[in-house]
């Protein structure tokens, strides 16, 4: 009962900040301004980075604190672990903050383009994004451990309250101090350090006592090889995911790349829904490796692709086609709408190929073959970076969006039959057919719909998005008929029901 608390609690907070985030960009961008928004995105991006500084220790300590907890650690054994990673990721949230600060007179001089915001605006934006940085930052570690003692339905609500508070706190303080980035950032400053603050005690309550503490560097030793596998693959996945942002933002002006980042957070909601199901089919399949049962591993990957196509696809098919329209409704400006709409197609597309990449690895996963899954996706980031460079200047955010489908789709096509022939060839073999069937099917049942987009259009924003709900359920059920397991899931459960209405 714990388990699927934690878990149900899980989904719902990640559900609940996702909401939140997306409820409130179009109050940002209305207070603080284009351009200002554009900081946002910036600071979102360096965030992300900068948690590569974690060098798989959160990981760690939260694989440390299970050990802990399943008695093959004793308590003062865990403690110095706790204390020696805990300093150390202290003094790295340090780094990241005064890195930070000392690259806030360049990057705003040098690298940002403004119109409408000056120098000295940007730089001390960016130094208020240095506390708020290093704070953040700090926090991991203290969630890692929470975690770790399974206190997850805390951590949830936890989540929820920070993120409103971030999230809404923010708006009557523009109101009342201006409408300016730096207030902003003050709030944001101001609620890490709540955030920290109250992480840390929560955490502390639940370590156990110890009559010596101390400080010790020796058991970093311990965890040294585990950290840095997961530091390693762990950089793969933020520069798979980050790079465009970081080269855009240099590339493109803060008006240009605010516009990019609006239409990358949409196309984001394509890999929202295929997070959960990667979570729950990672696990069984490792299970049904390891007690060698073919059957019900061809099962539940067919079934697994099946359900990746059913919840990305339709939500991809439907931003493509209507990408316009989904910005409209939601920013409610057309300048945004009309900027981004290109930017969303392609990162949508290339999401639903990217979510259905999770198949092929949870594969190898469960097989503990992974040595193919790091090359490929070190051959990924390097082809990726320069492709991405090279055509954002050529055509600007297009030609990120481009790159991020192309190598996605190329990815799908070559790499990934080249390294499955390896692992497990049987089961894979009818990945690219079930997907191709349901993309299809999806395109098809959502550009239906397209004579009725200048109507839902002229109705207004409430009609644009009762239309586009209308459109995703009609691809998601084009969807379901189109894949075999799940129509004959459907088909099992209306038999069933069937059965017992004649009881």
């Amino acid at each position: 009962m714990t388990f699927r608390i934690n878990v149900a609690a899980t989904y719902l907070s990640q559900v609940y900040v996702a909401v939140v985030g997306i409820a409130v960009t179009p109050l940002y961008l209305k207070a603080l301004g284009t351009e200002a928004f554009g900081l946002v995105g910036f600071f979102t991006m360096l965030l992300a980075w900068f948690y590569l500084l974690d060098f798989g220790l959160s990981p760690a300590i939260l694989r440390e604190t299970a050990r802990f907890r399943g008695g093959s650690m004793p308590a003062e054994a865990f403690r110095k672990t706790v204390r020696a990673i805990e300093l150390l990721f202290l003094l790295l949230a340090l780094l990241s903050a005064v890195l930070t600060a000392l690259l806030a007179e360049p990057i705003s001089r040098d690298w940002l383009q403004a119109s409408q915001l000056s120098p000295a605006t940007m730089r001390d934006s960016l130094w208020l994004m240095a506390g708020s940085i290093g704070l953040r930052f700090a926090t991991v570690l203290y969630r890692a451990l929470i975690t770790g003692f399974e206190q997850l339905a805390w951590l949830g609500a936890f989540n929820a309250f920070i993120a409103t508070l971030r999230a809404f706190a923010v708006l009557p303080a523009l109101a009342f101090w201006g409408d300016t980035p730096r207030v902003f950032f003050w709030v944001q400053l101001a609620v890490s350090v709540v955030e920290l603050a109250w992480l840390a005690r929560h955490a502390y309550r639940l370590l156990p006592p110890a009559s010596k503490v101390g400080l010790s560097w020796a058991p970093l030793r311990g965890v040294a090889r585990f950290s840095a596998t997961v530091a390693f693959t762990s950089g793969l996945t933020v520069a798979v995911t980050q790079a465009d942002r970081l080269i855009l933002s240099g590339l493109l002006t803060l008006q240009d790349y605010a516009y990019f980042n609006l239409a990358v957070q949409v196309a984001g909601a394509v890999l929202l829904a295929a997070a959960p199901l990667t979570a729950a089919i990672l696990p069984r399949l490792t299970t049904l490796v390891a007690s060698k049962a073919d059957d019900g591993i061809k099962r539940i990957y067919a079934l697994g692709t099946a359900l990746t196509s059913a919840a990305t696809l339709p939500v991809a098919a439907t931003l493509a086609l209507y990408g316009h329209l989904v910005l409209w409704a939601w920013t409610g400006r057309q300048d945004v709408a009309a900027a981004g709409s290109g930017v969303l197609a392609l990162y949508a597309i290339g999401n639903a190929v990217h979510a259905h990449l999770s198949l092929p690895y949870a594969l190898q996963f469960a097989h503990g073959v992974l040595r193919l899954h790091v090359i490929g996706s070190t051959l990924l980031v390097a082809m990726l970076v320069p492709v991405q460079v090279l055509m954002t200047m050529r055509v600007g955010a297009l030609g990120a969006g481009l790159s991020w489908l192309g190598m996605n789709v190329l990815y799908a096509l070559f790499w990934v039959p080249f390294a499955m022939r390896r692992v497990d060839p049987a089961t894979h073999r009818g990945w690219l057919p079930s997907l191709l069937r349901a993309a299809a099917a999806c395109l098809t049942a959502a550009a239906l719909a397209y004579p009725l987009r200048d109507a839902a259009l002229a109705g207004g924003r409430l009609a644009a998005a009762a239309f586009l709900v209308a459109v995703a359920a009609l691809a998601t059920a084009a969807a379901v008929l189109a894949c075999a397991p799940l129509r004959e899931l459907l088909a099992a459960r209306l038999r069933h029901s069937a059965a017992g209405a004649r009881a």
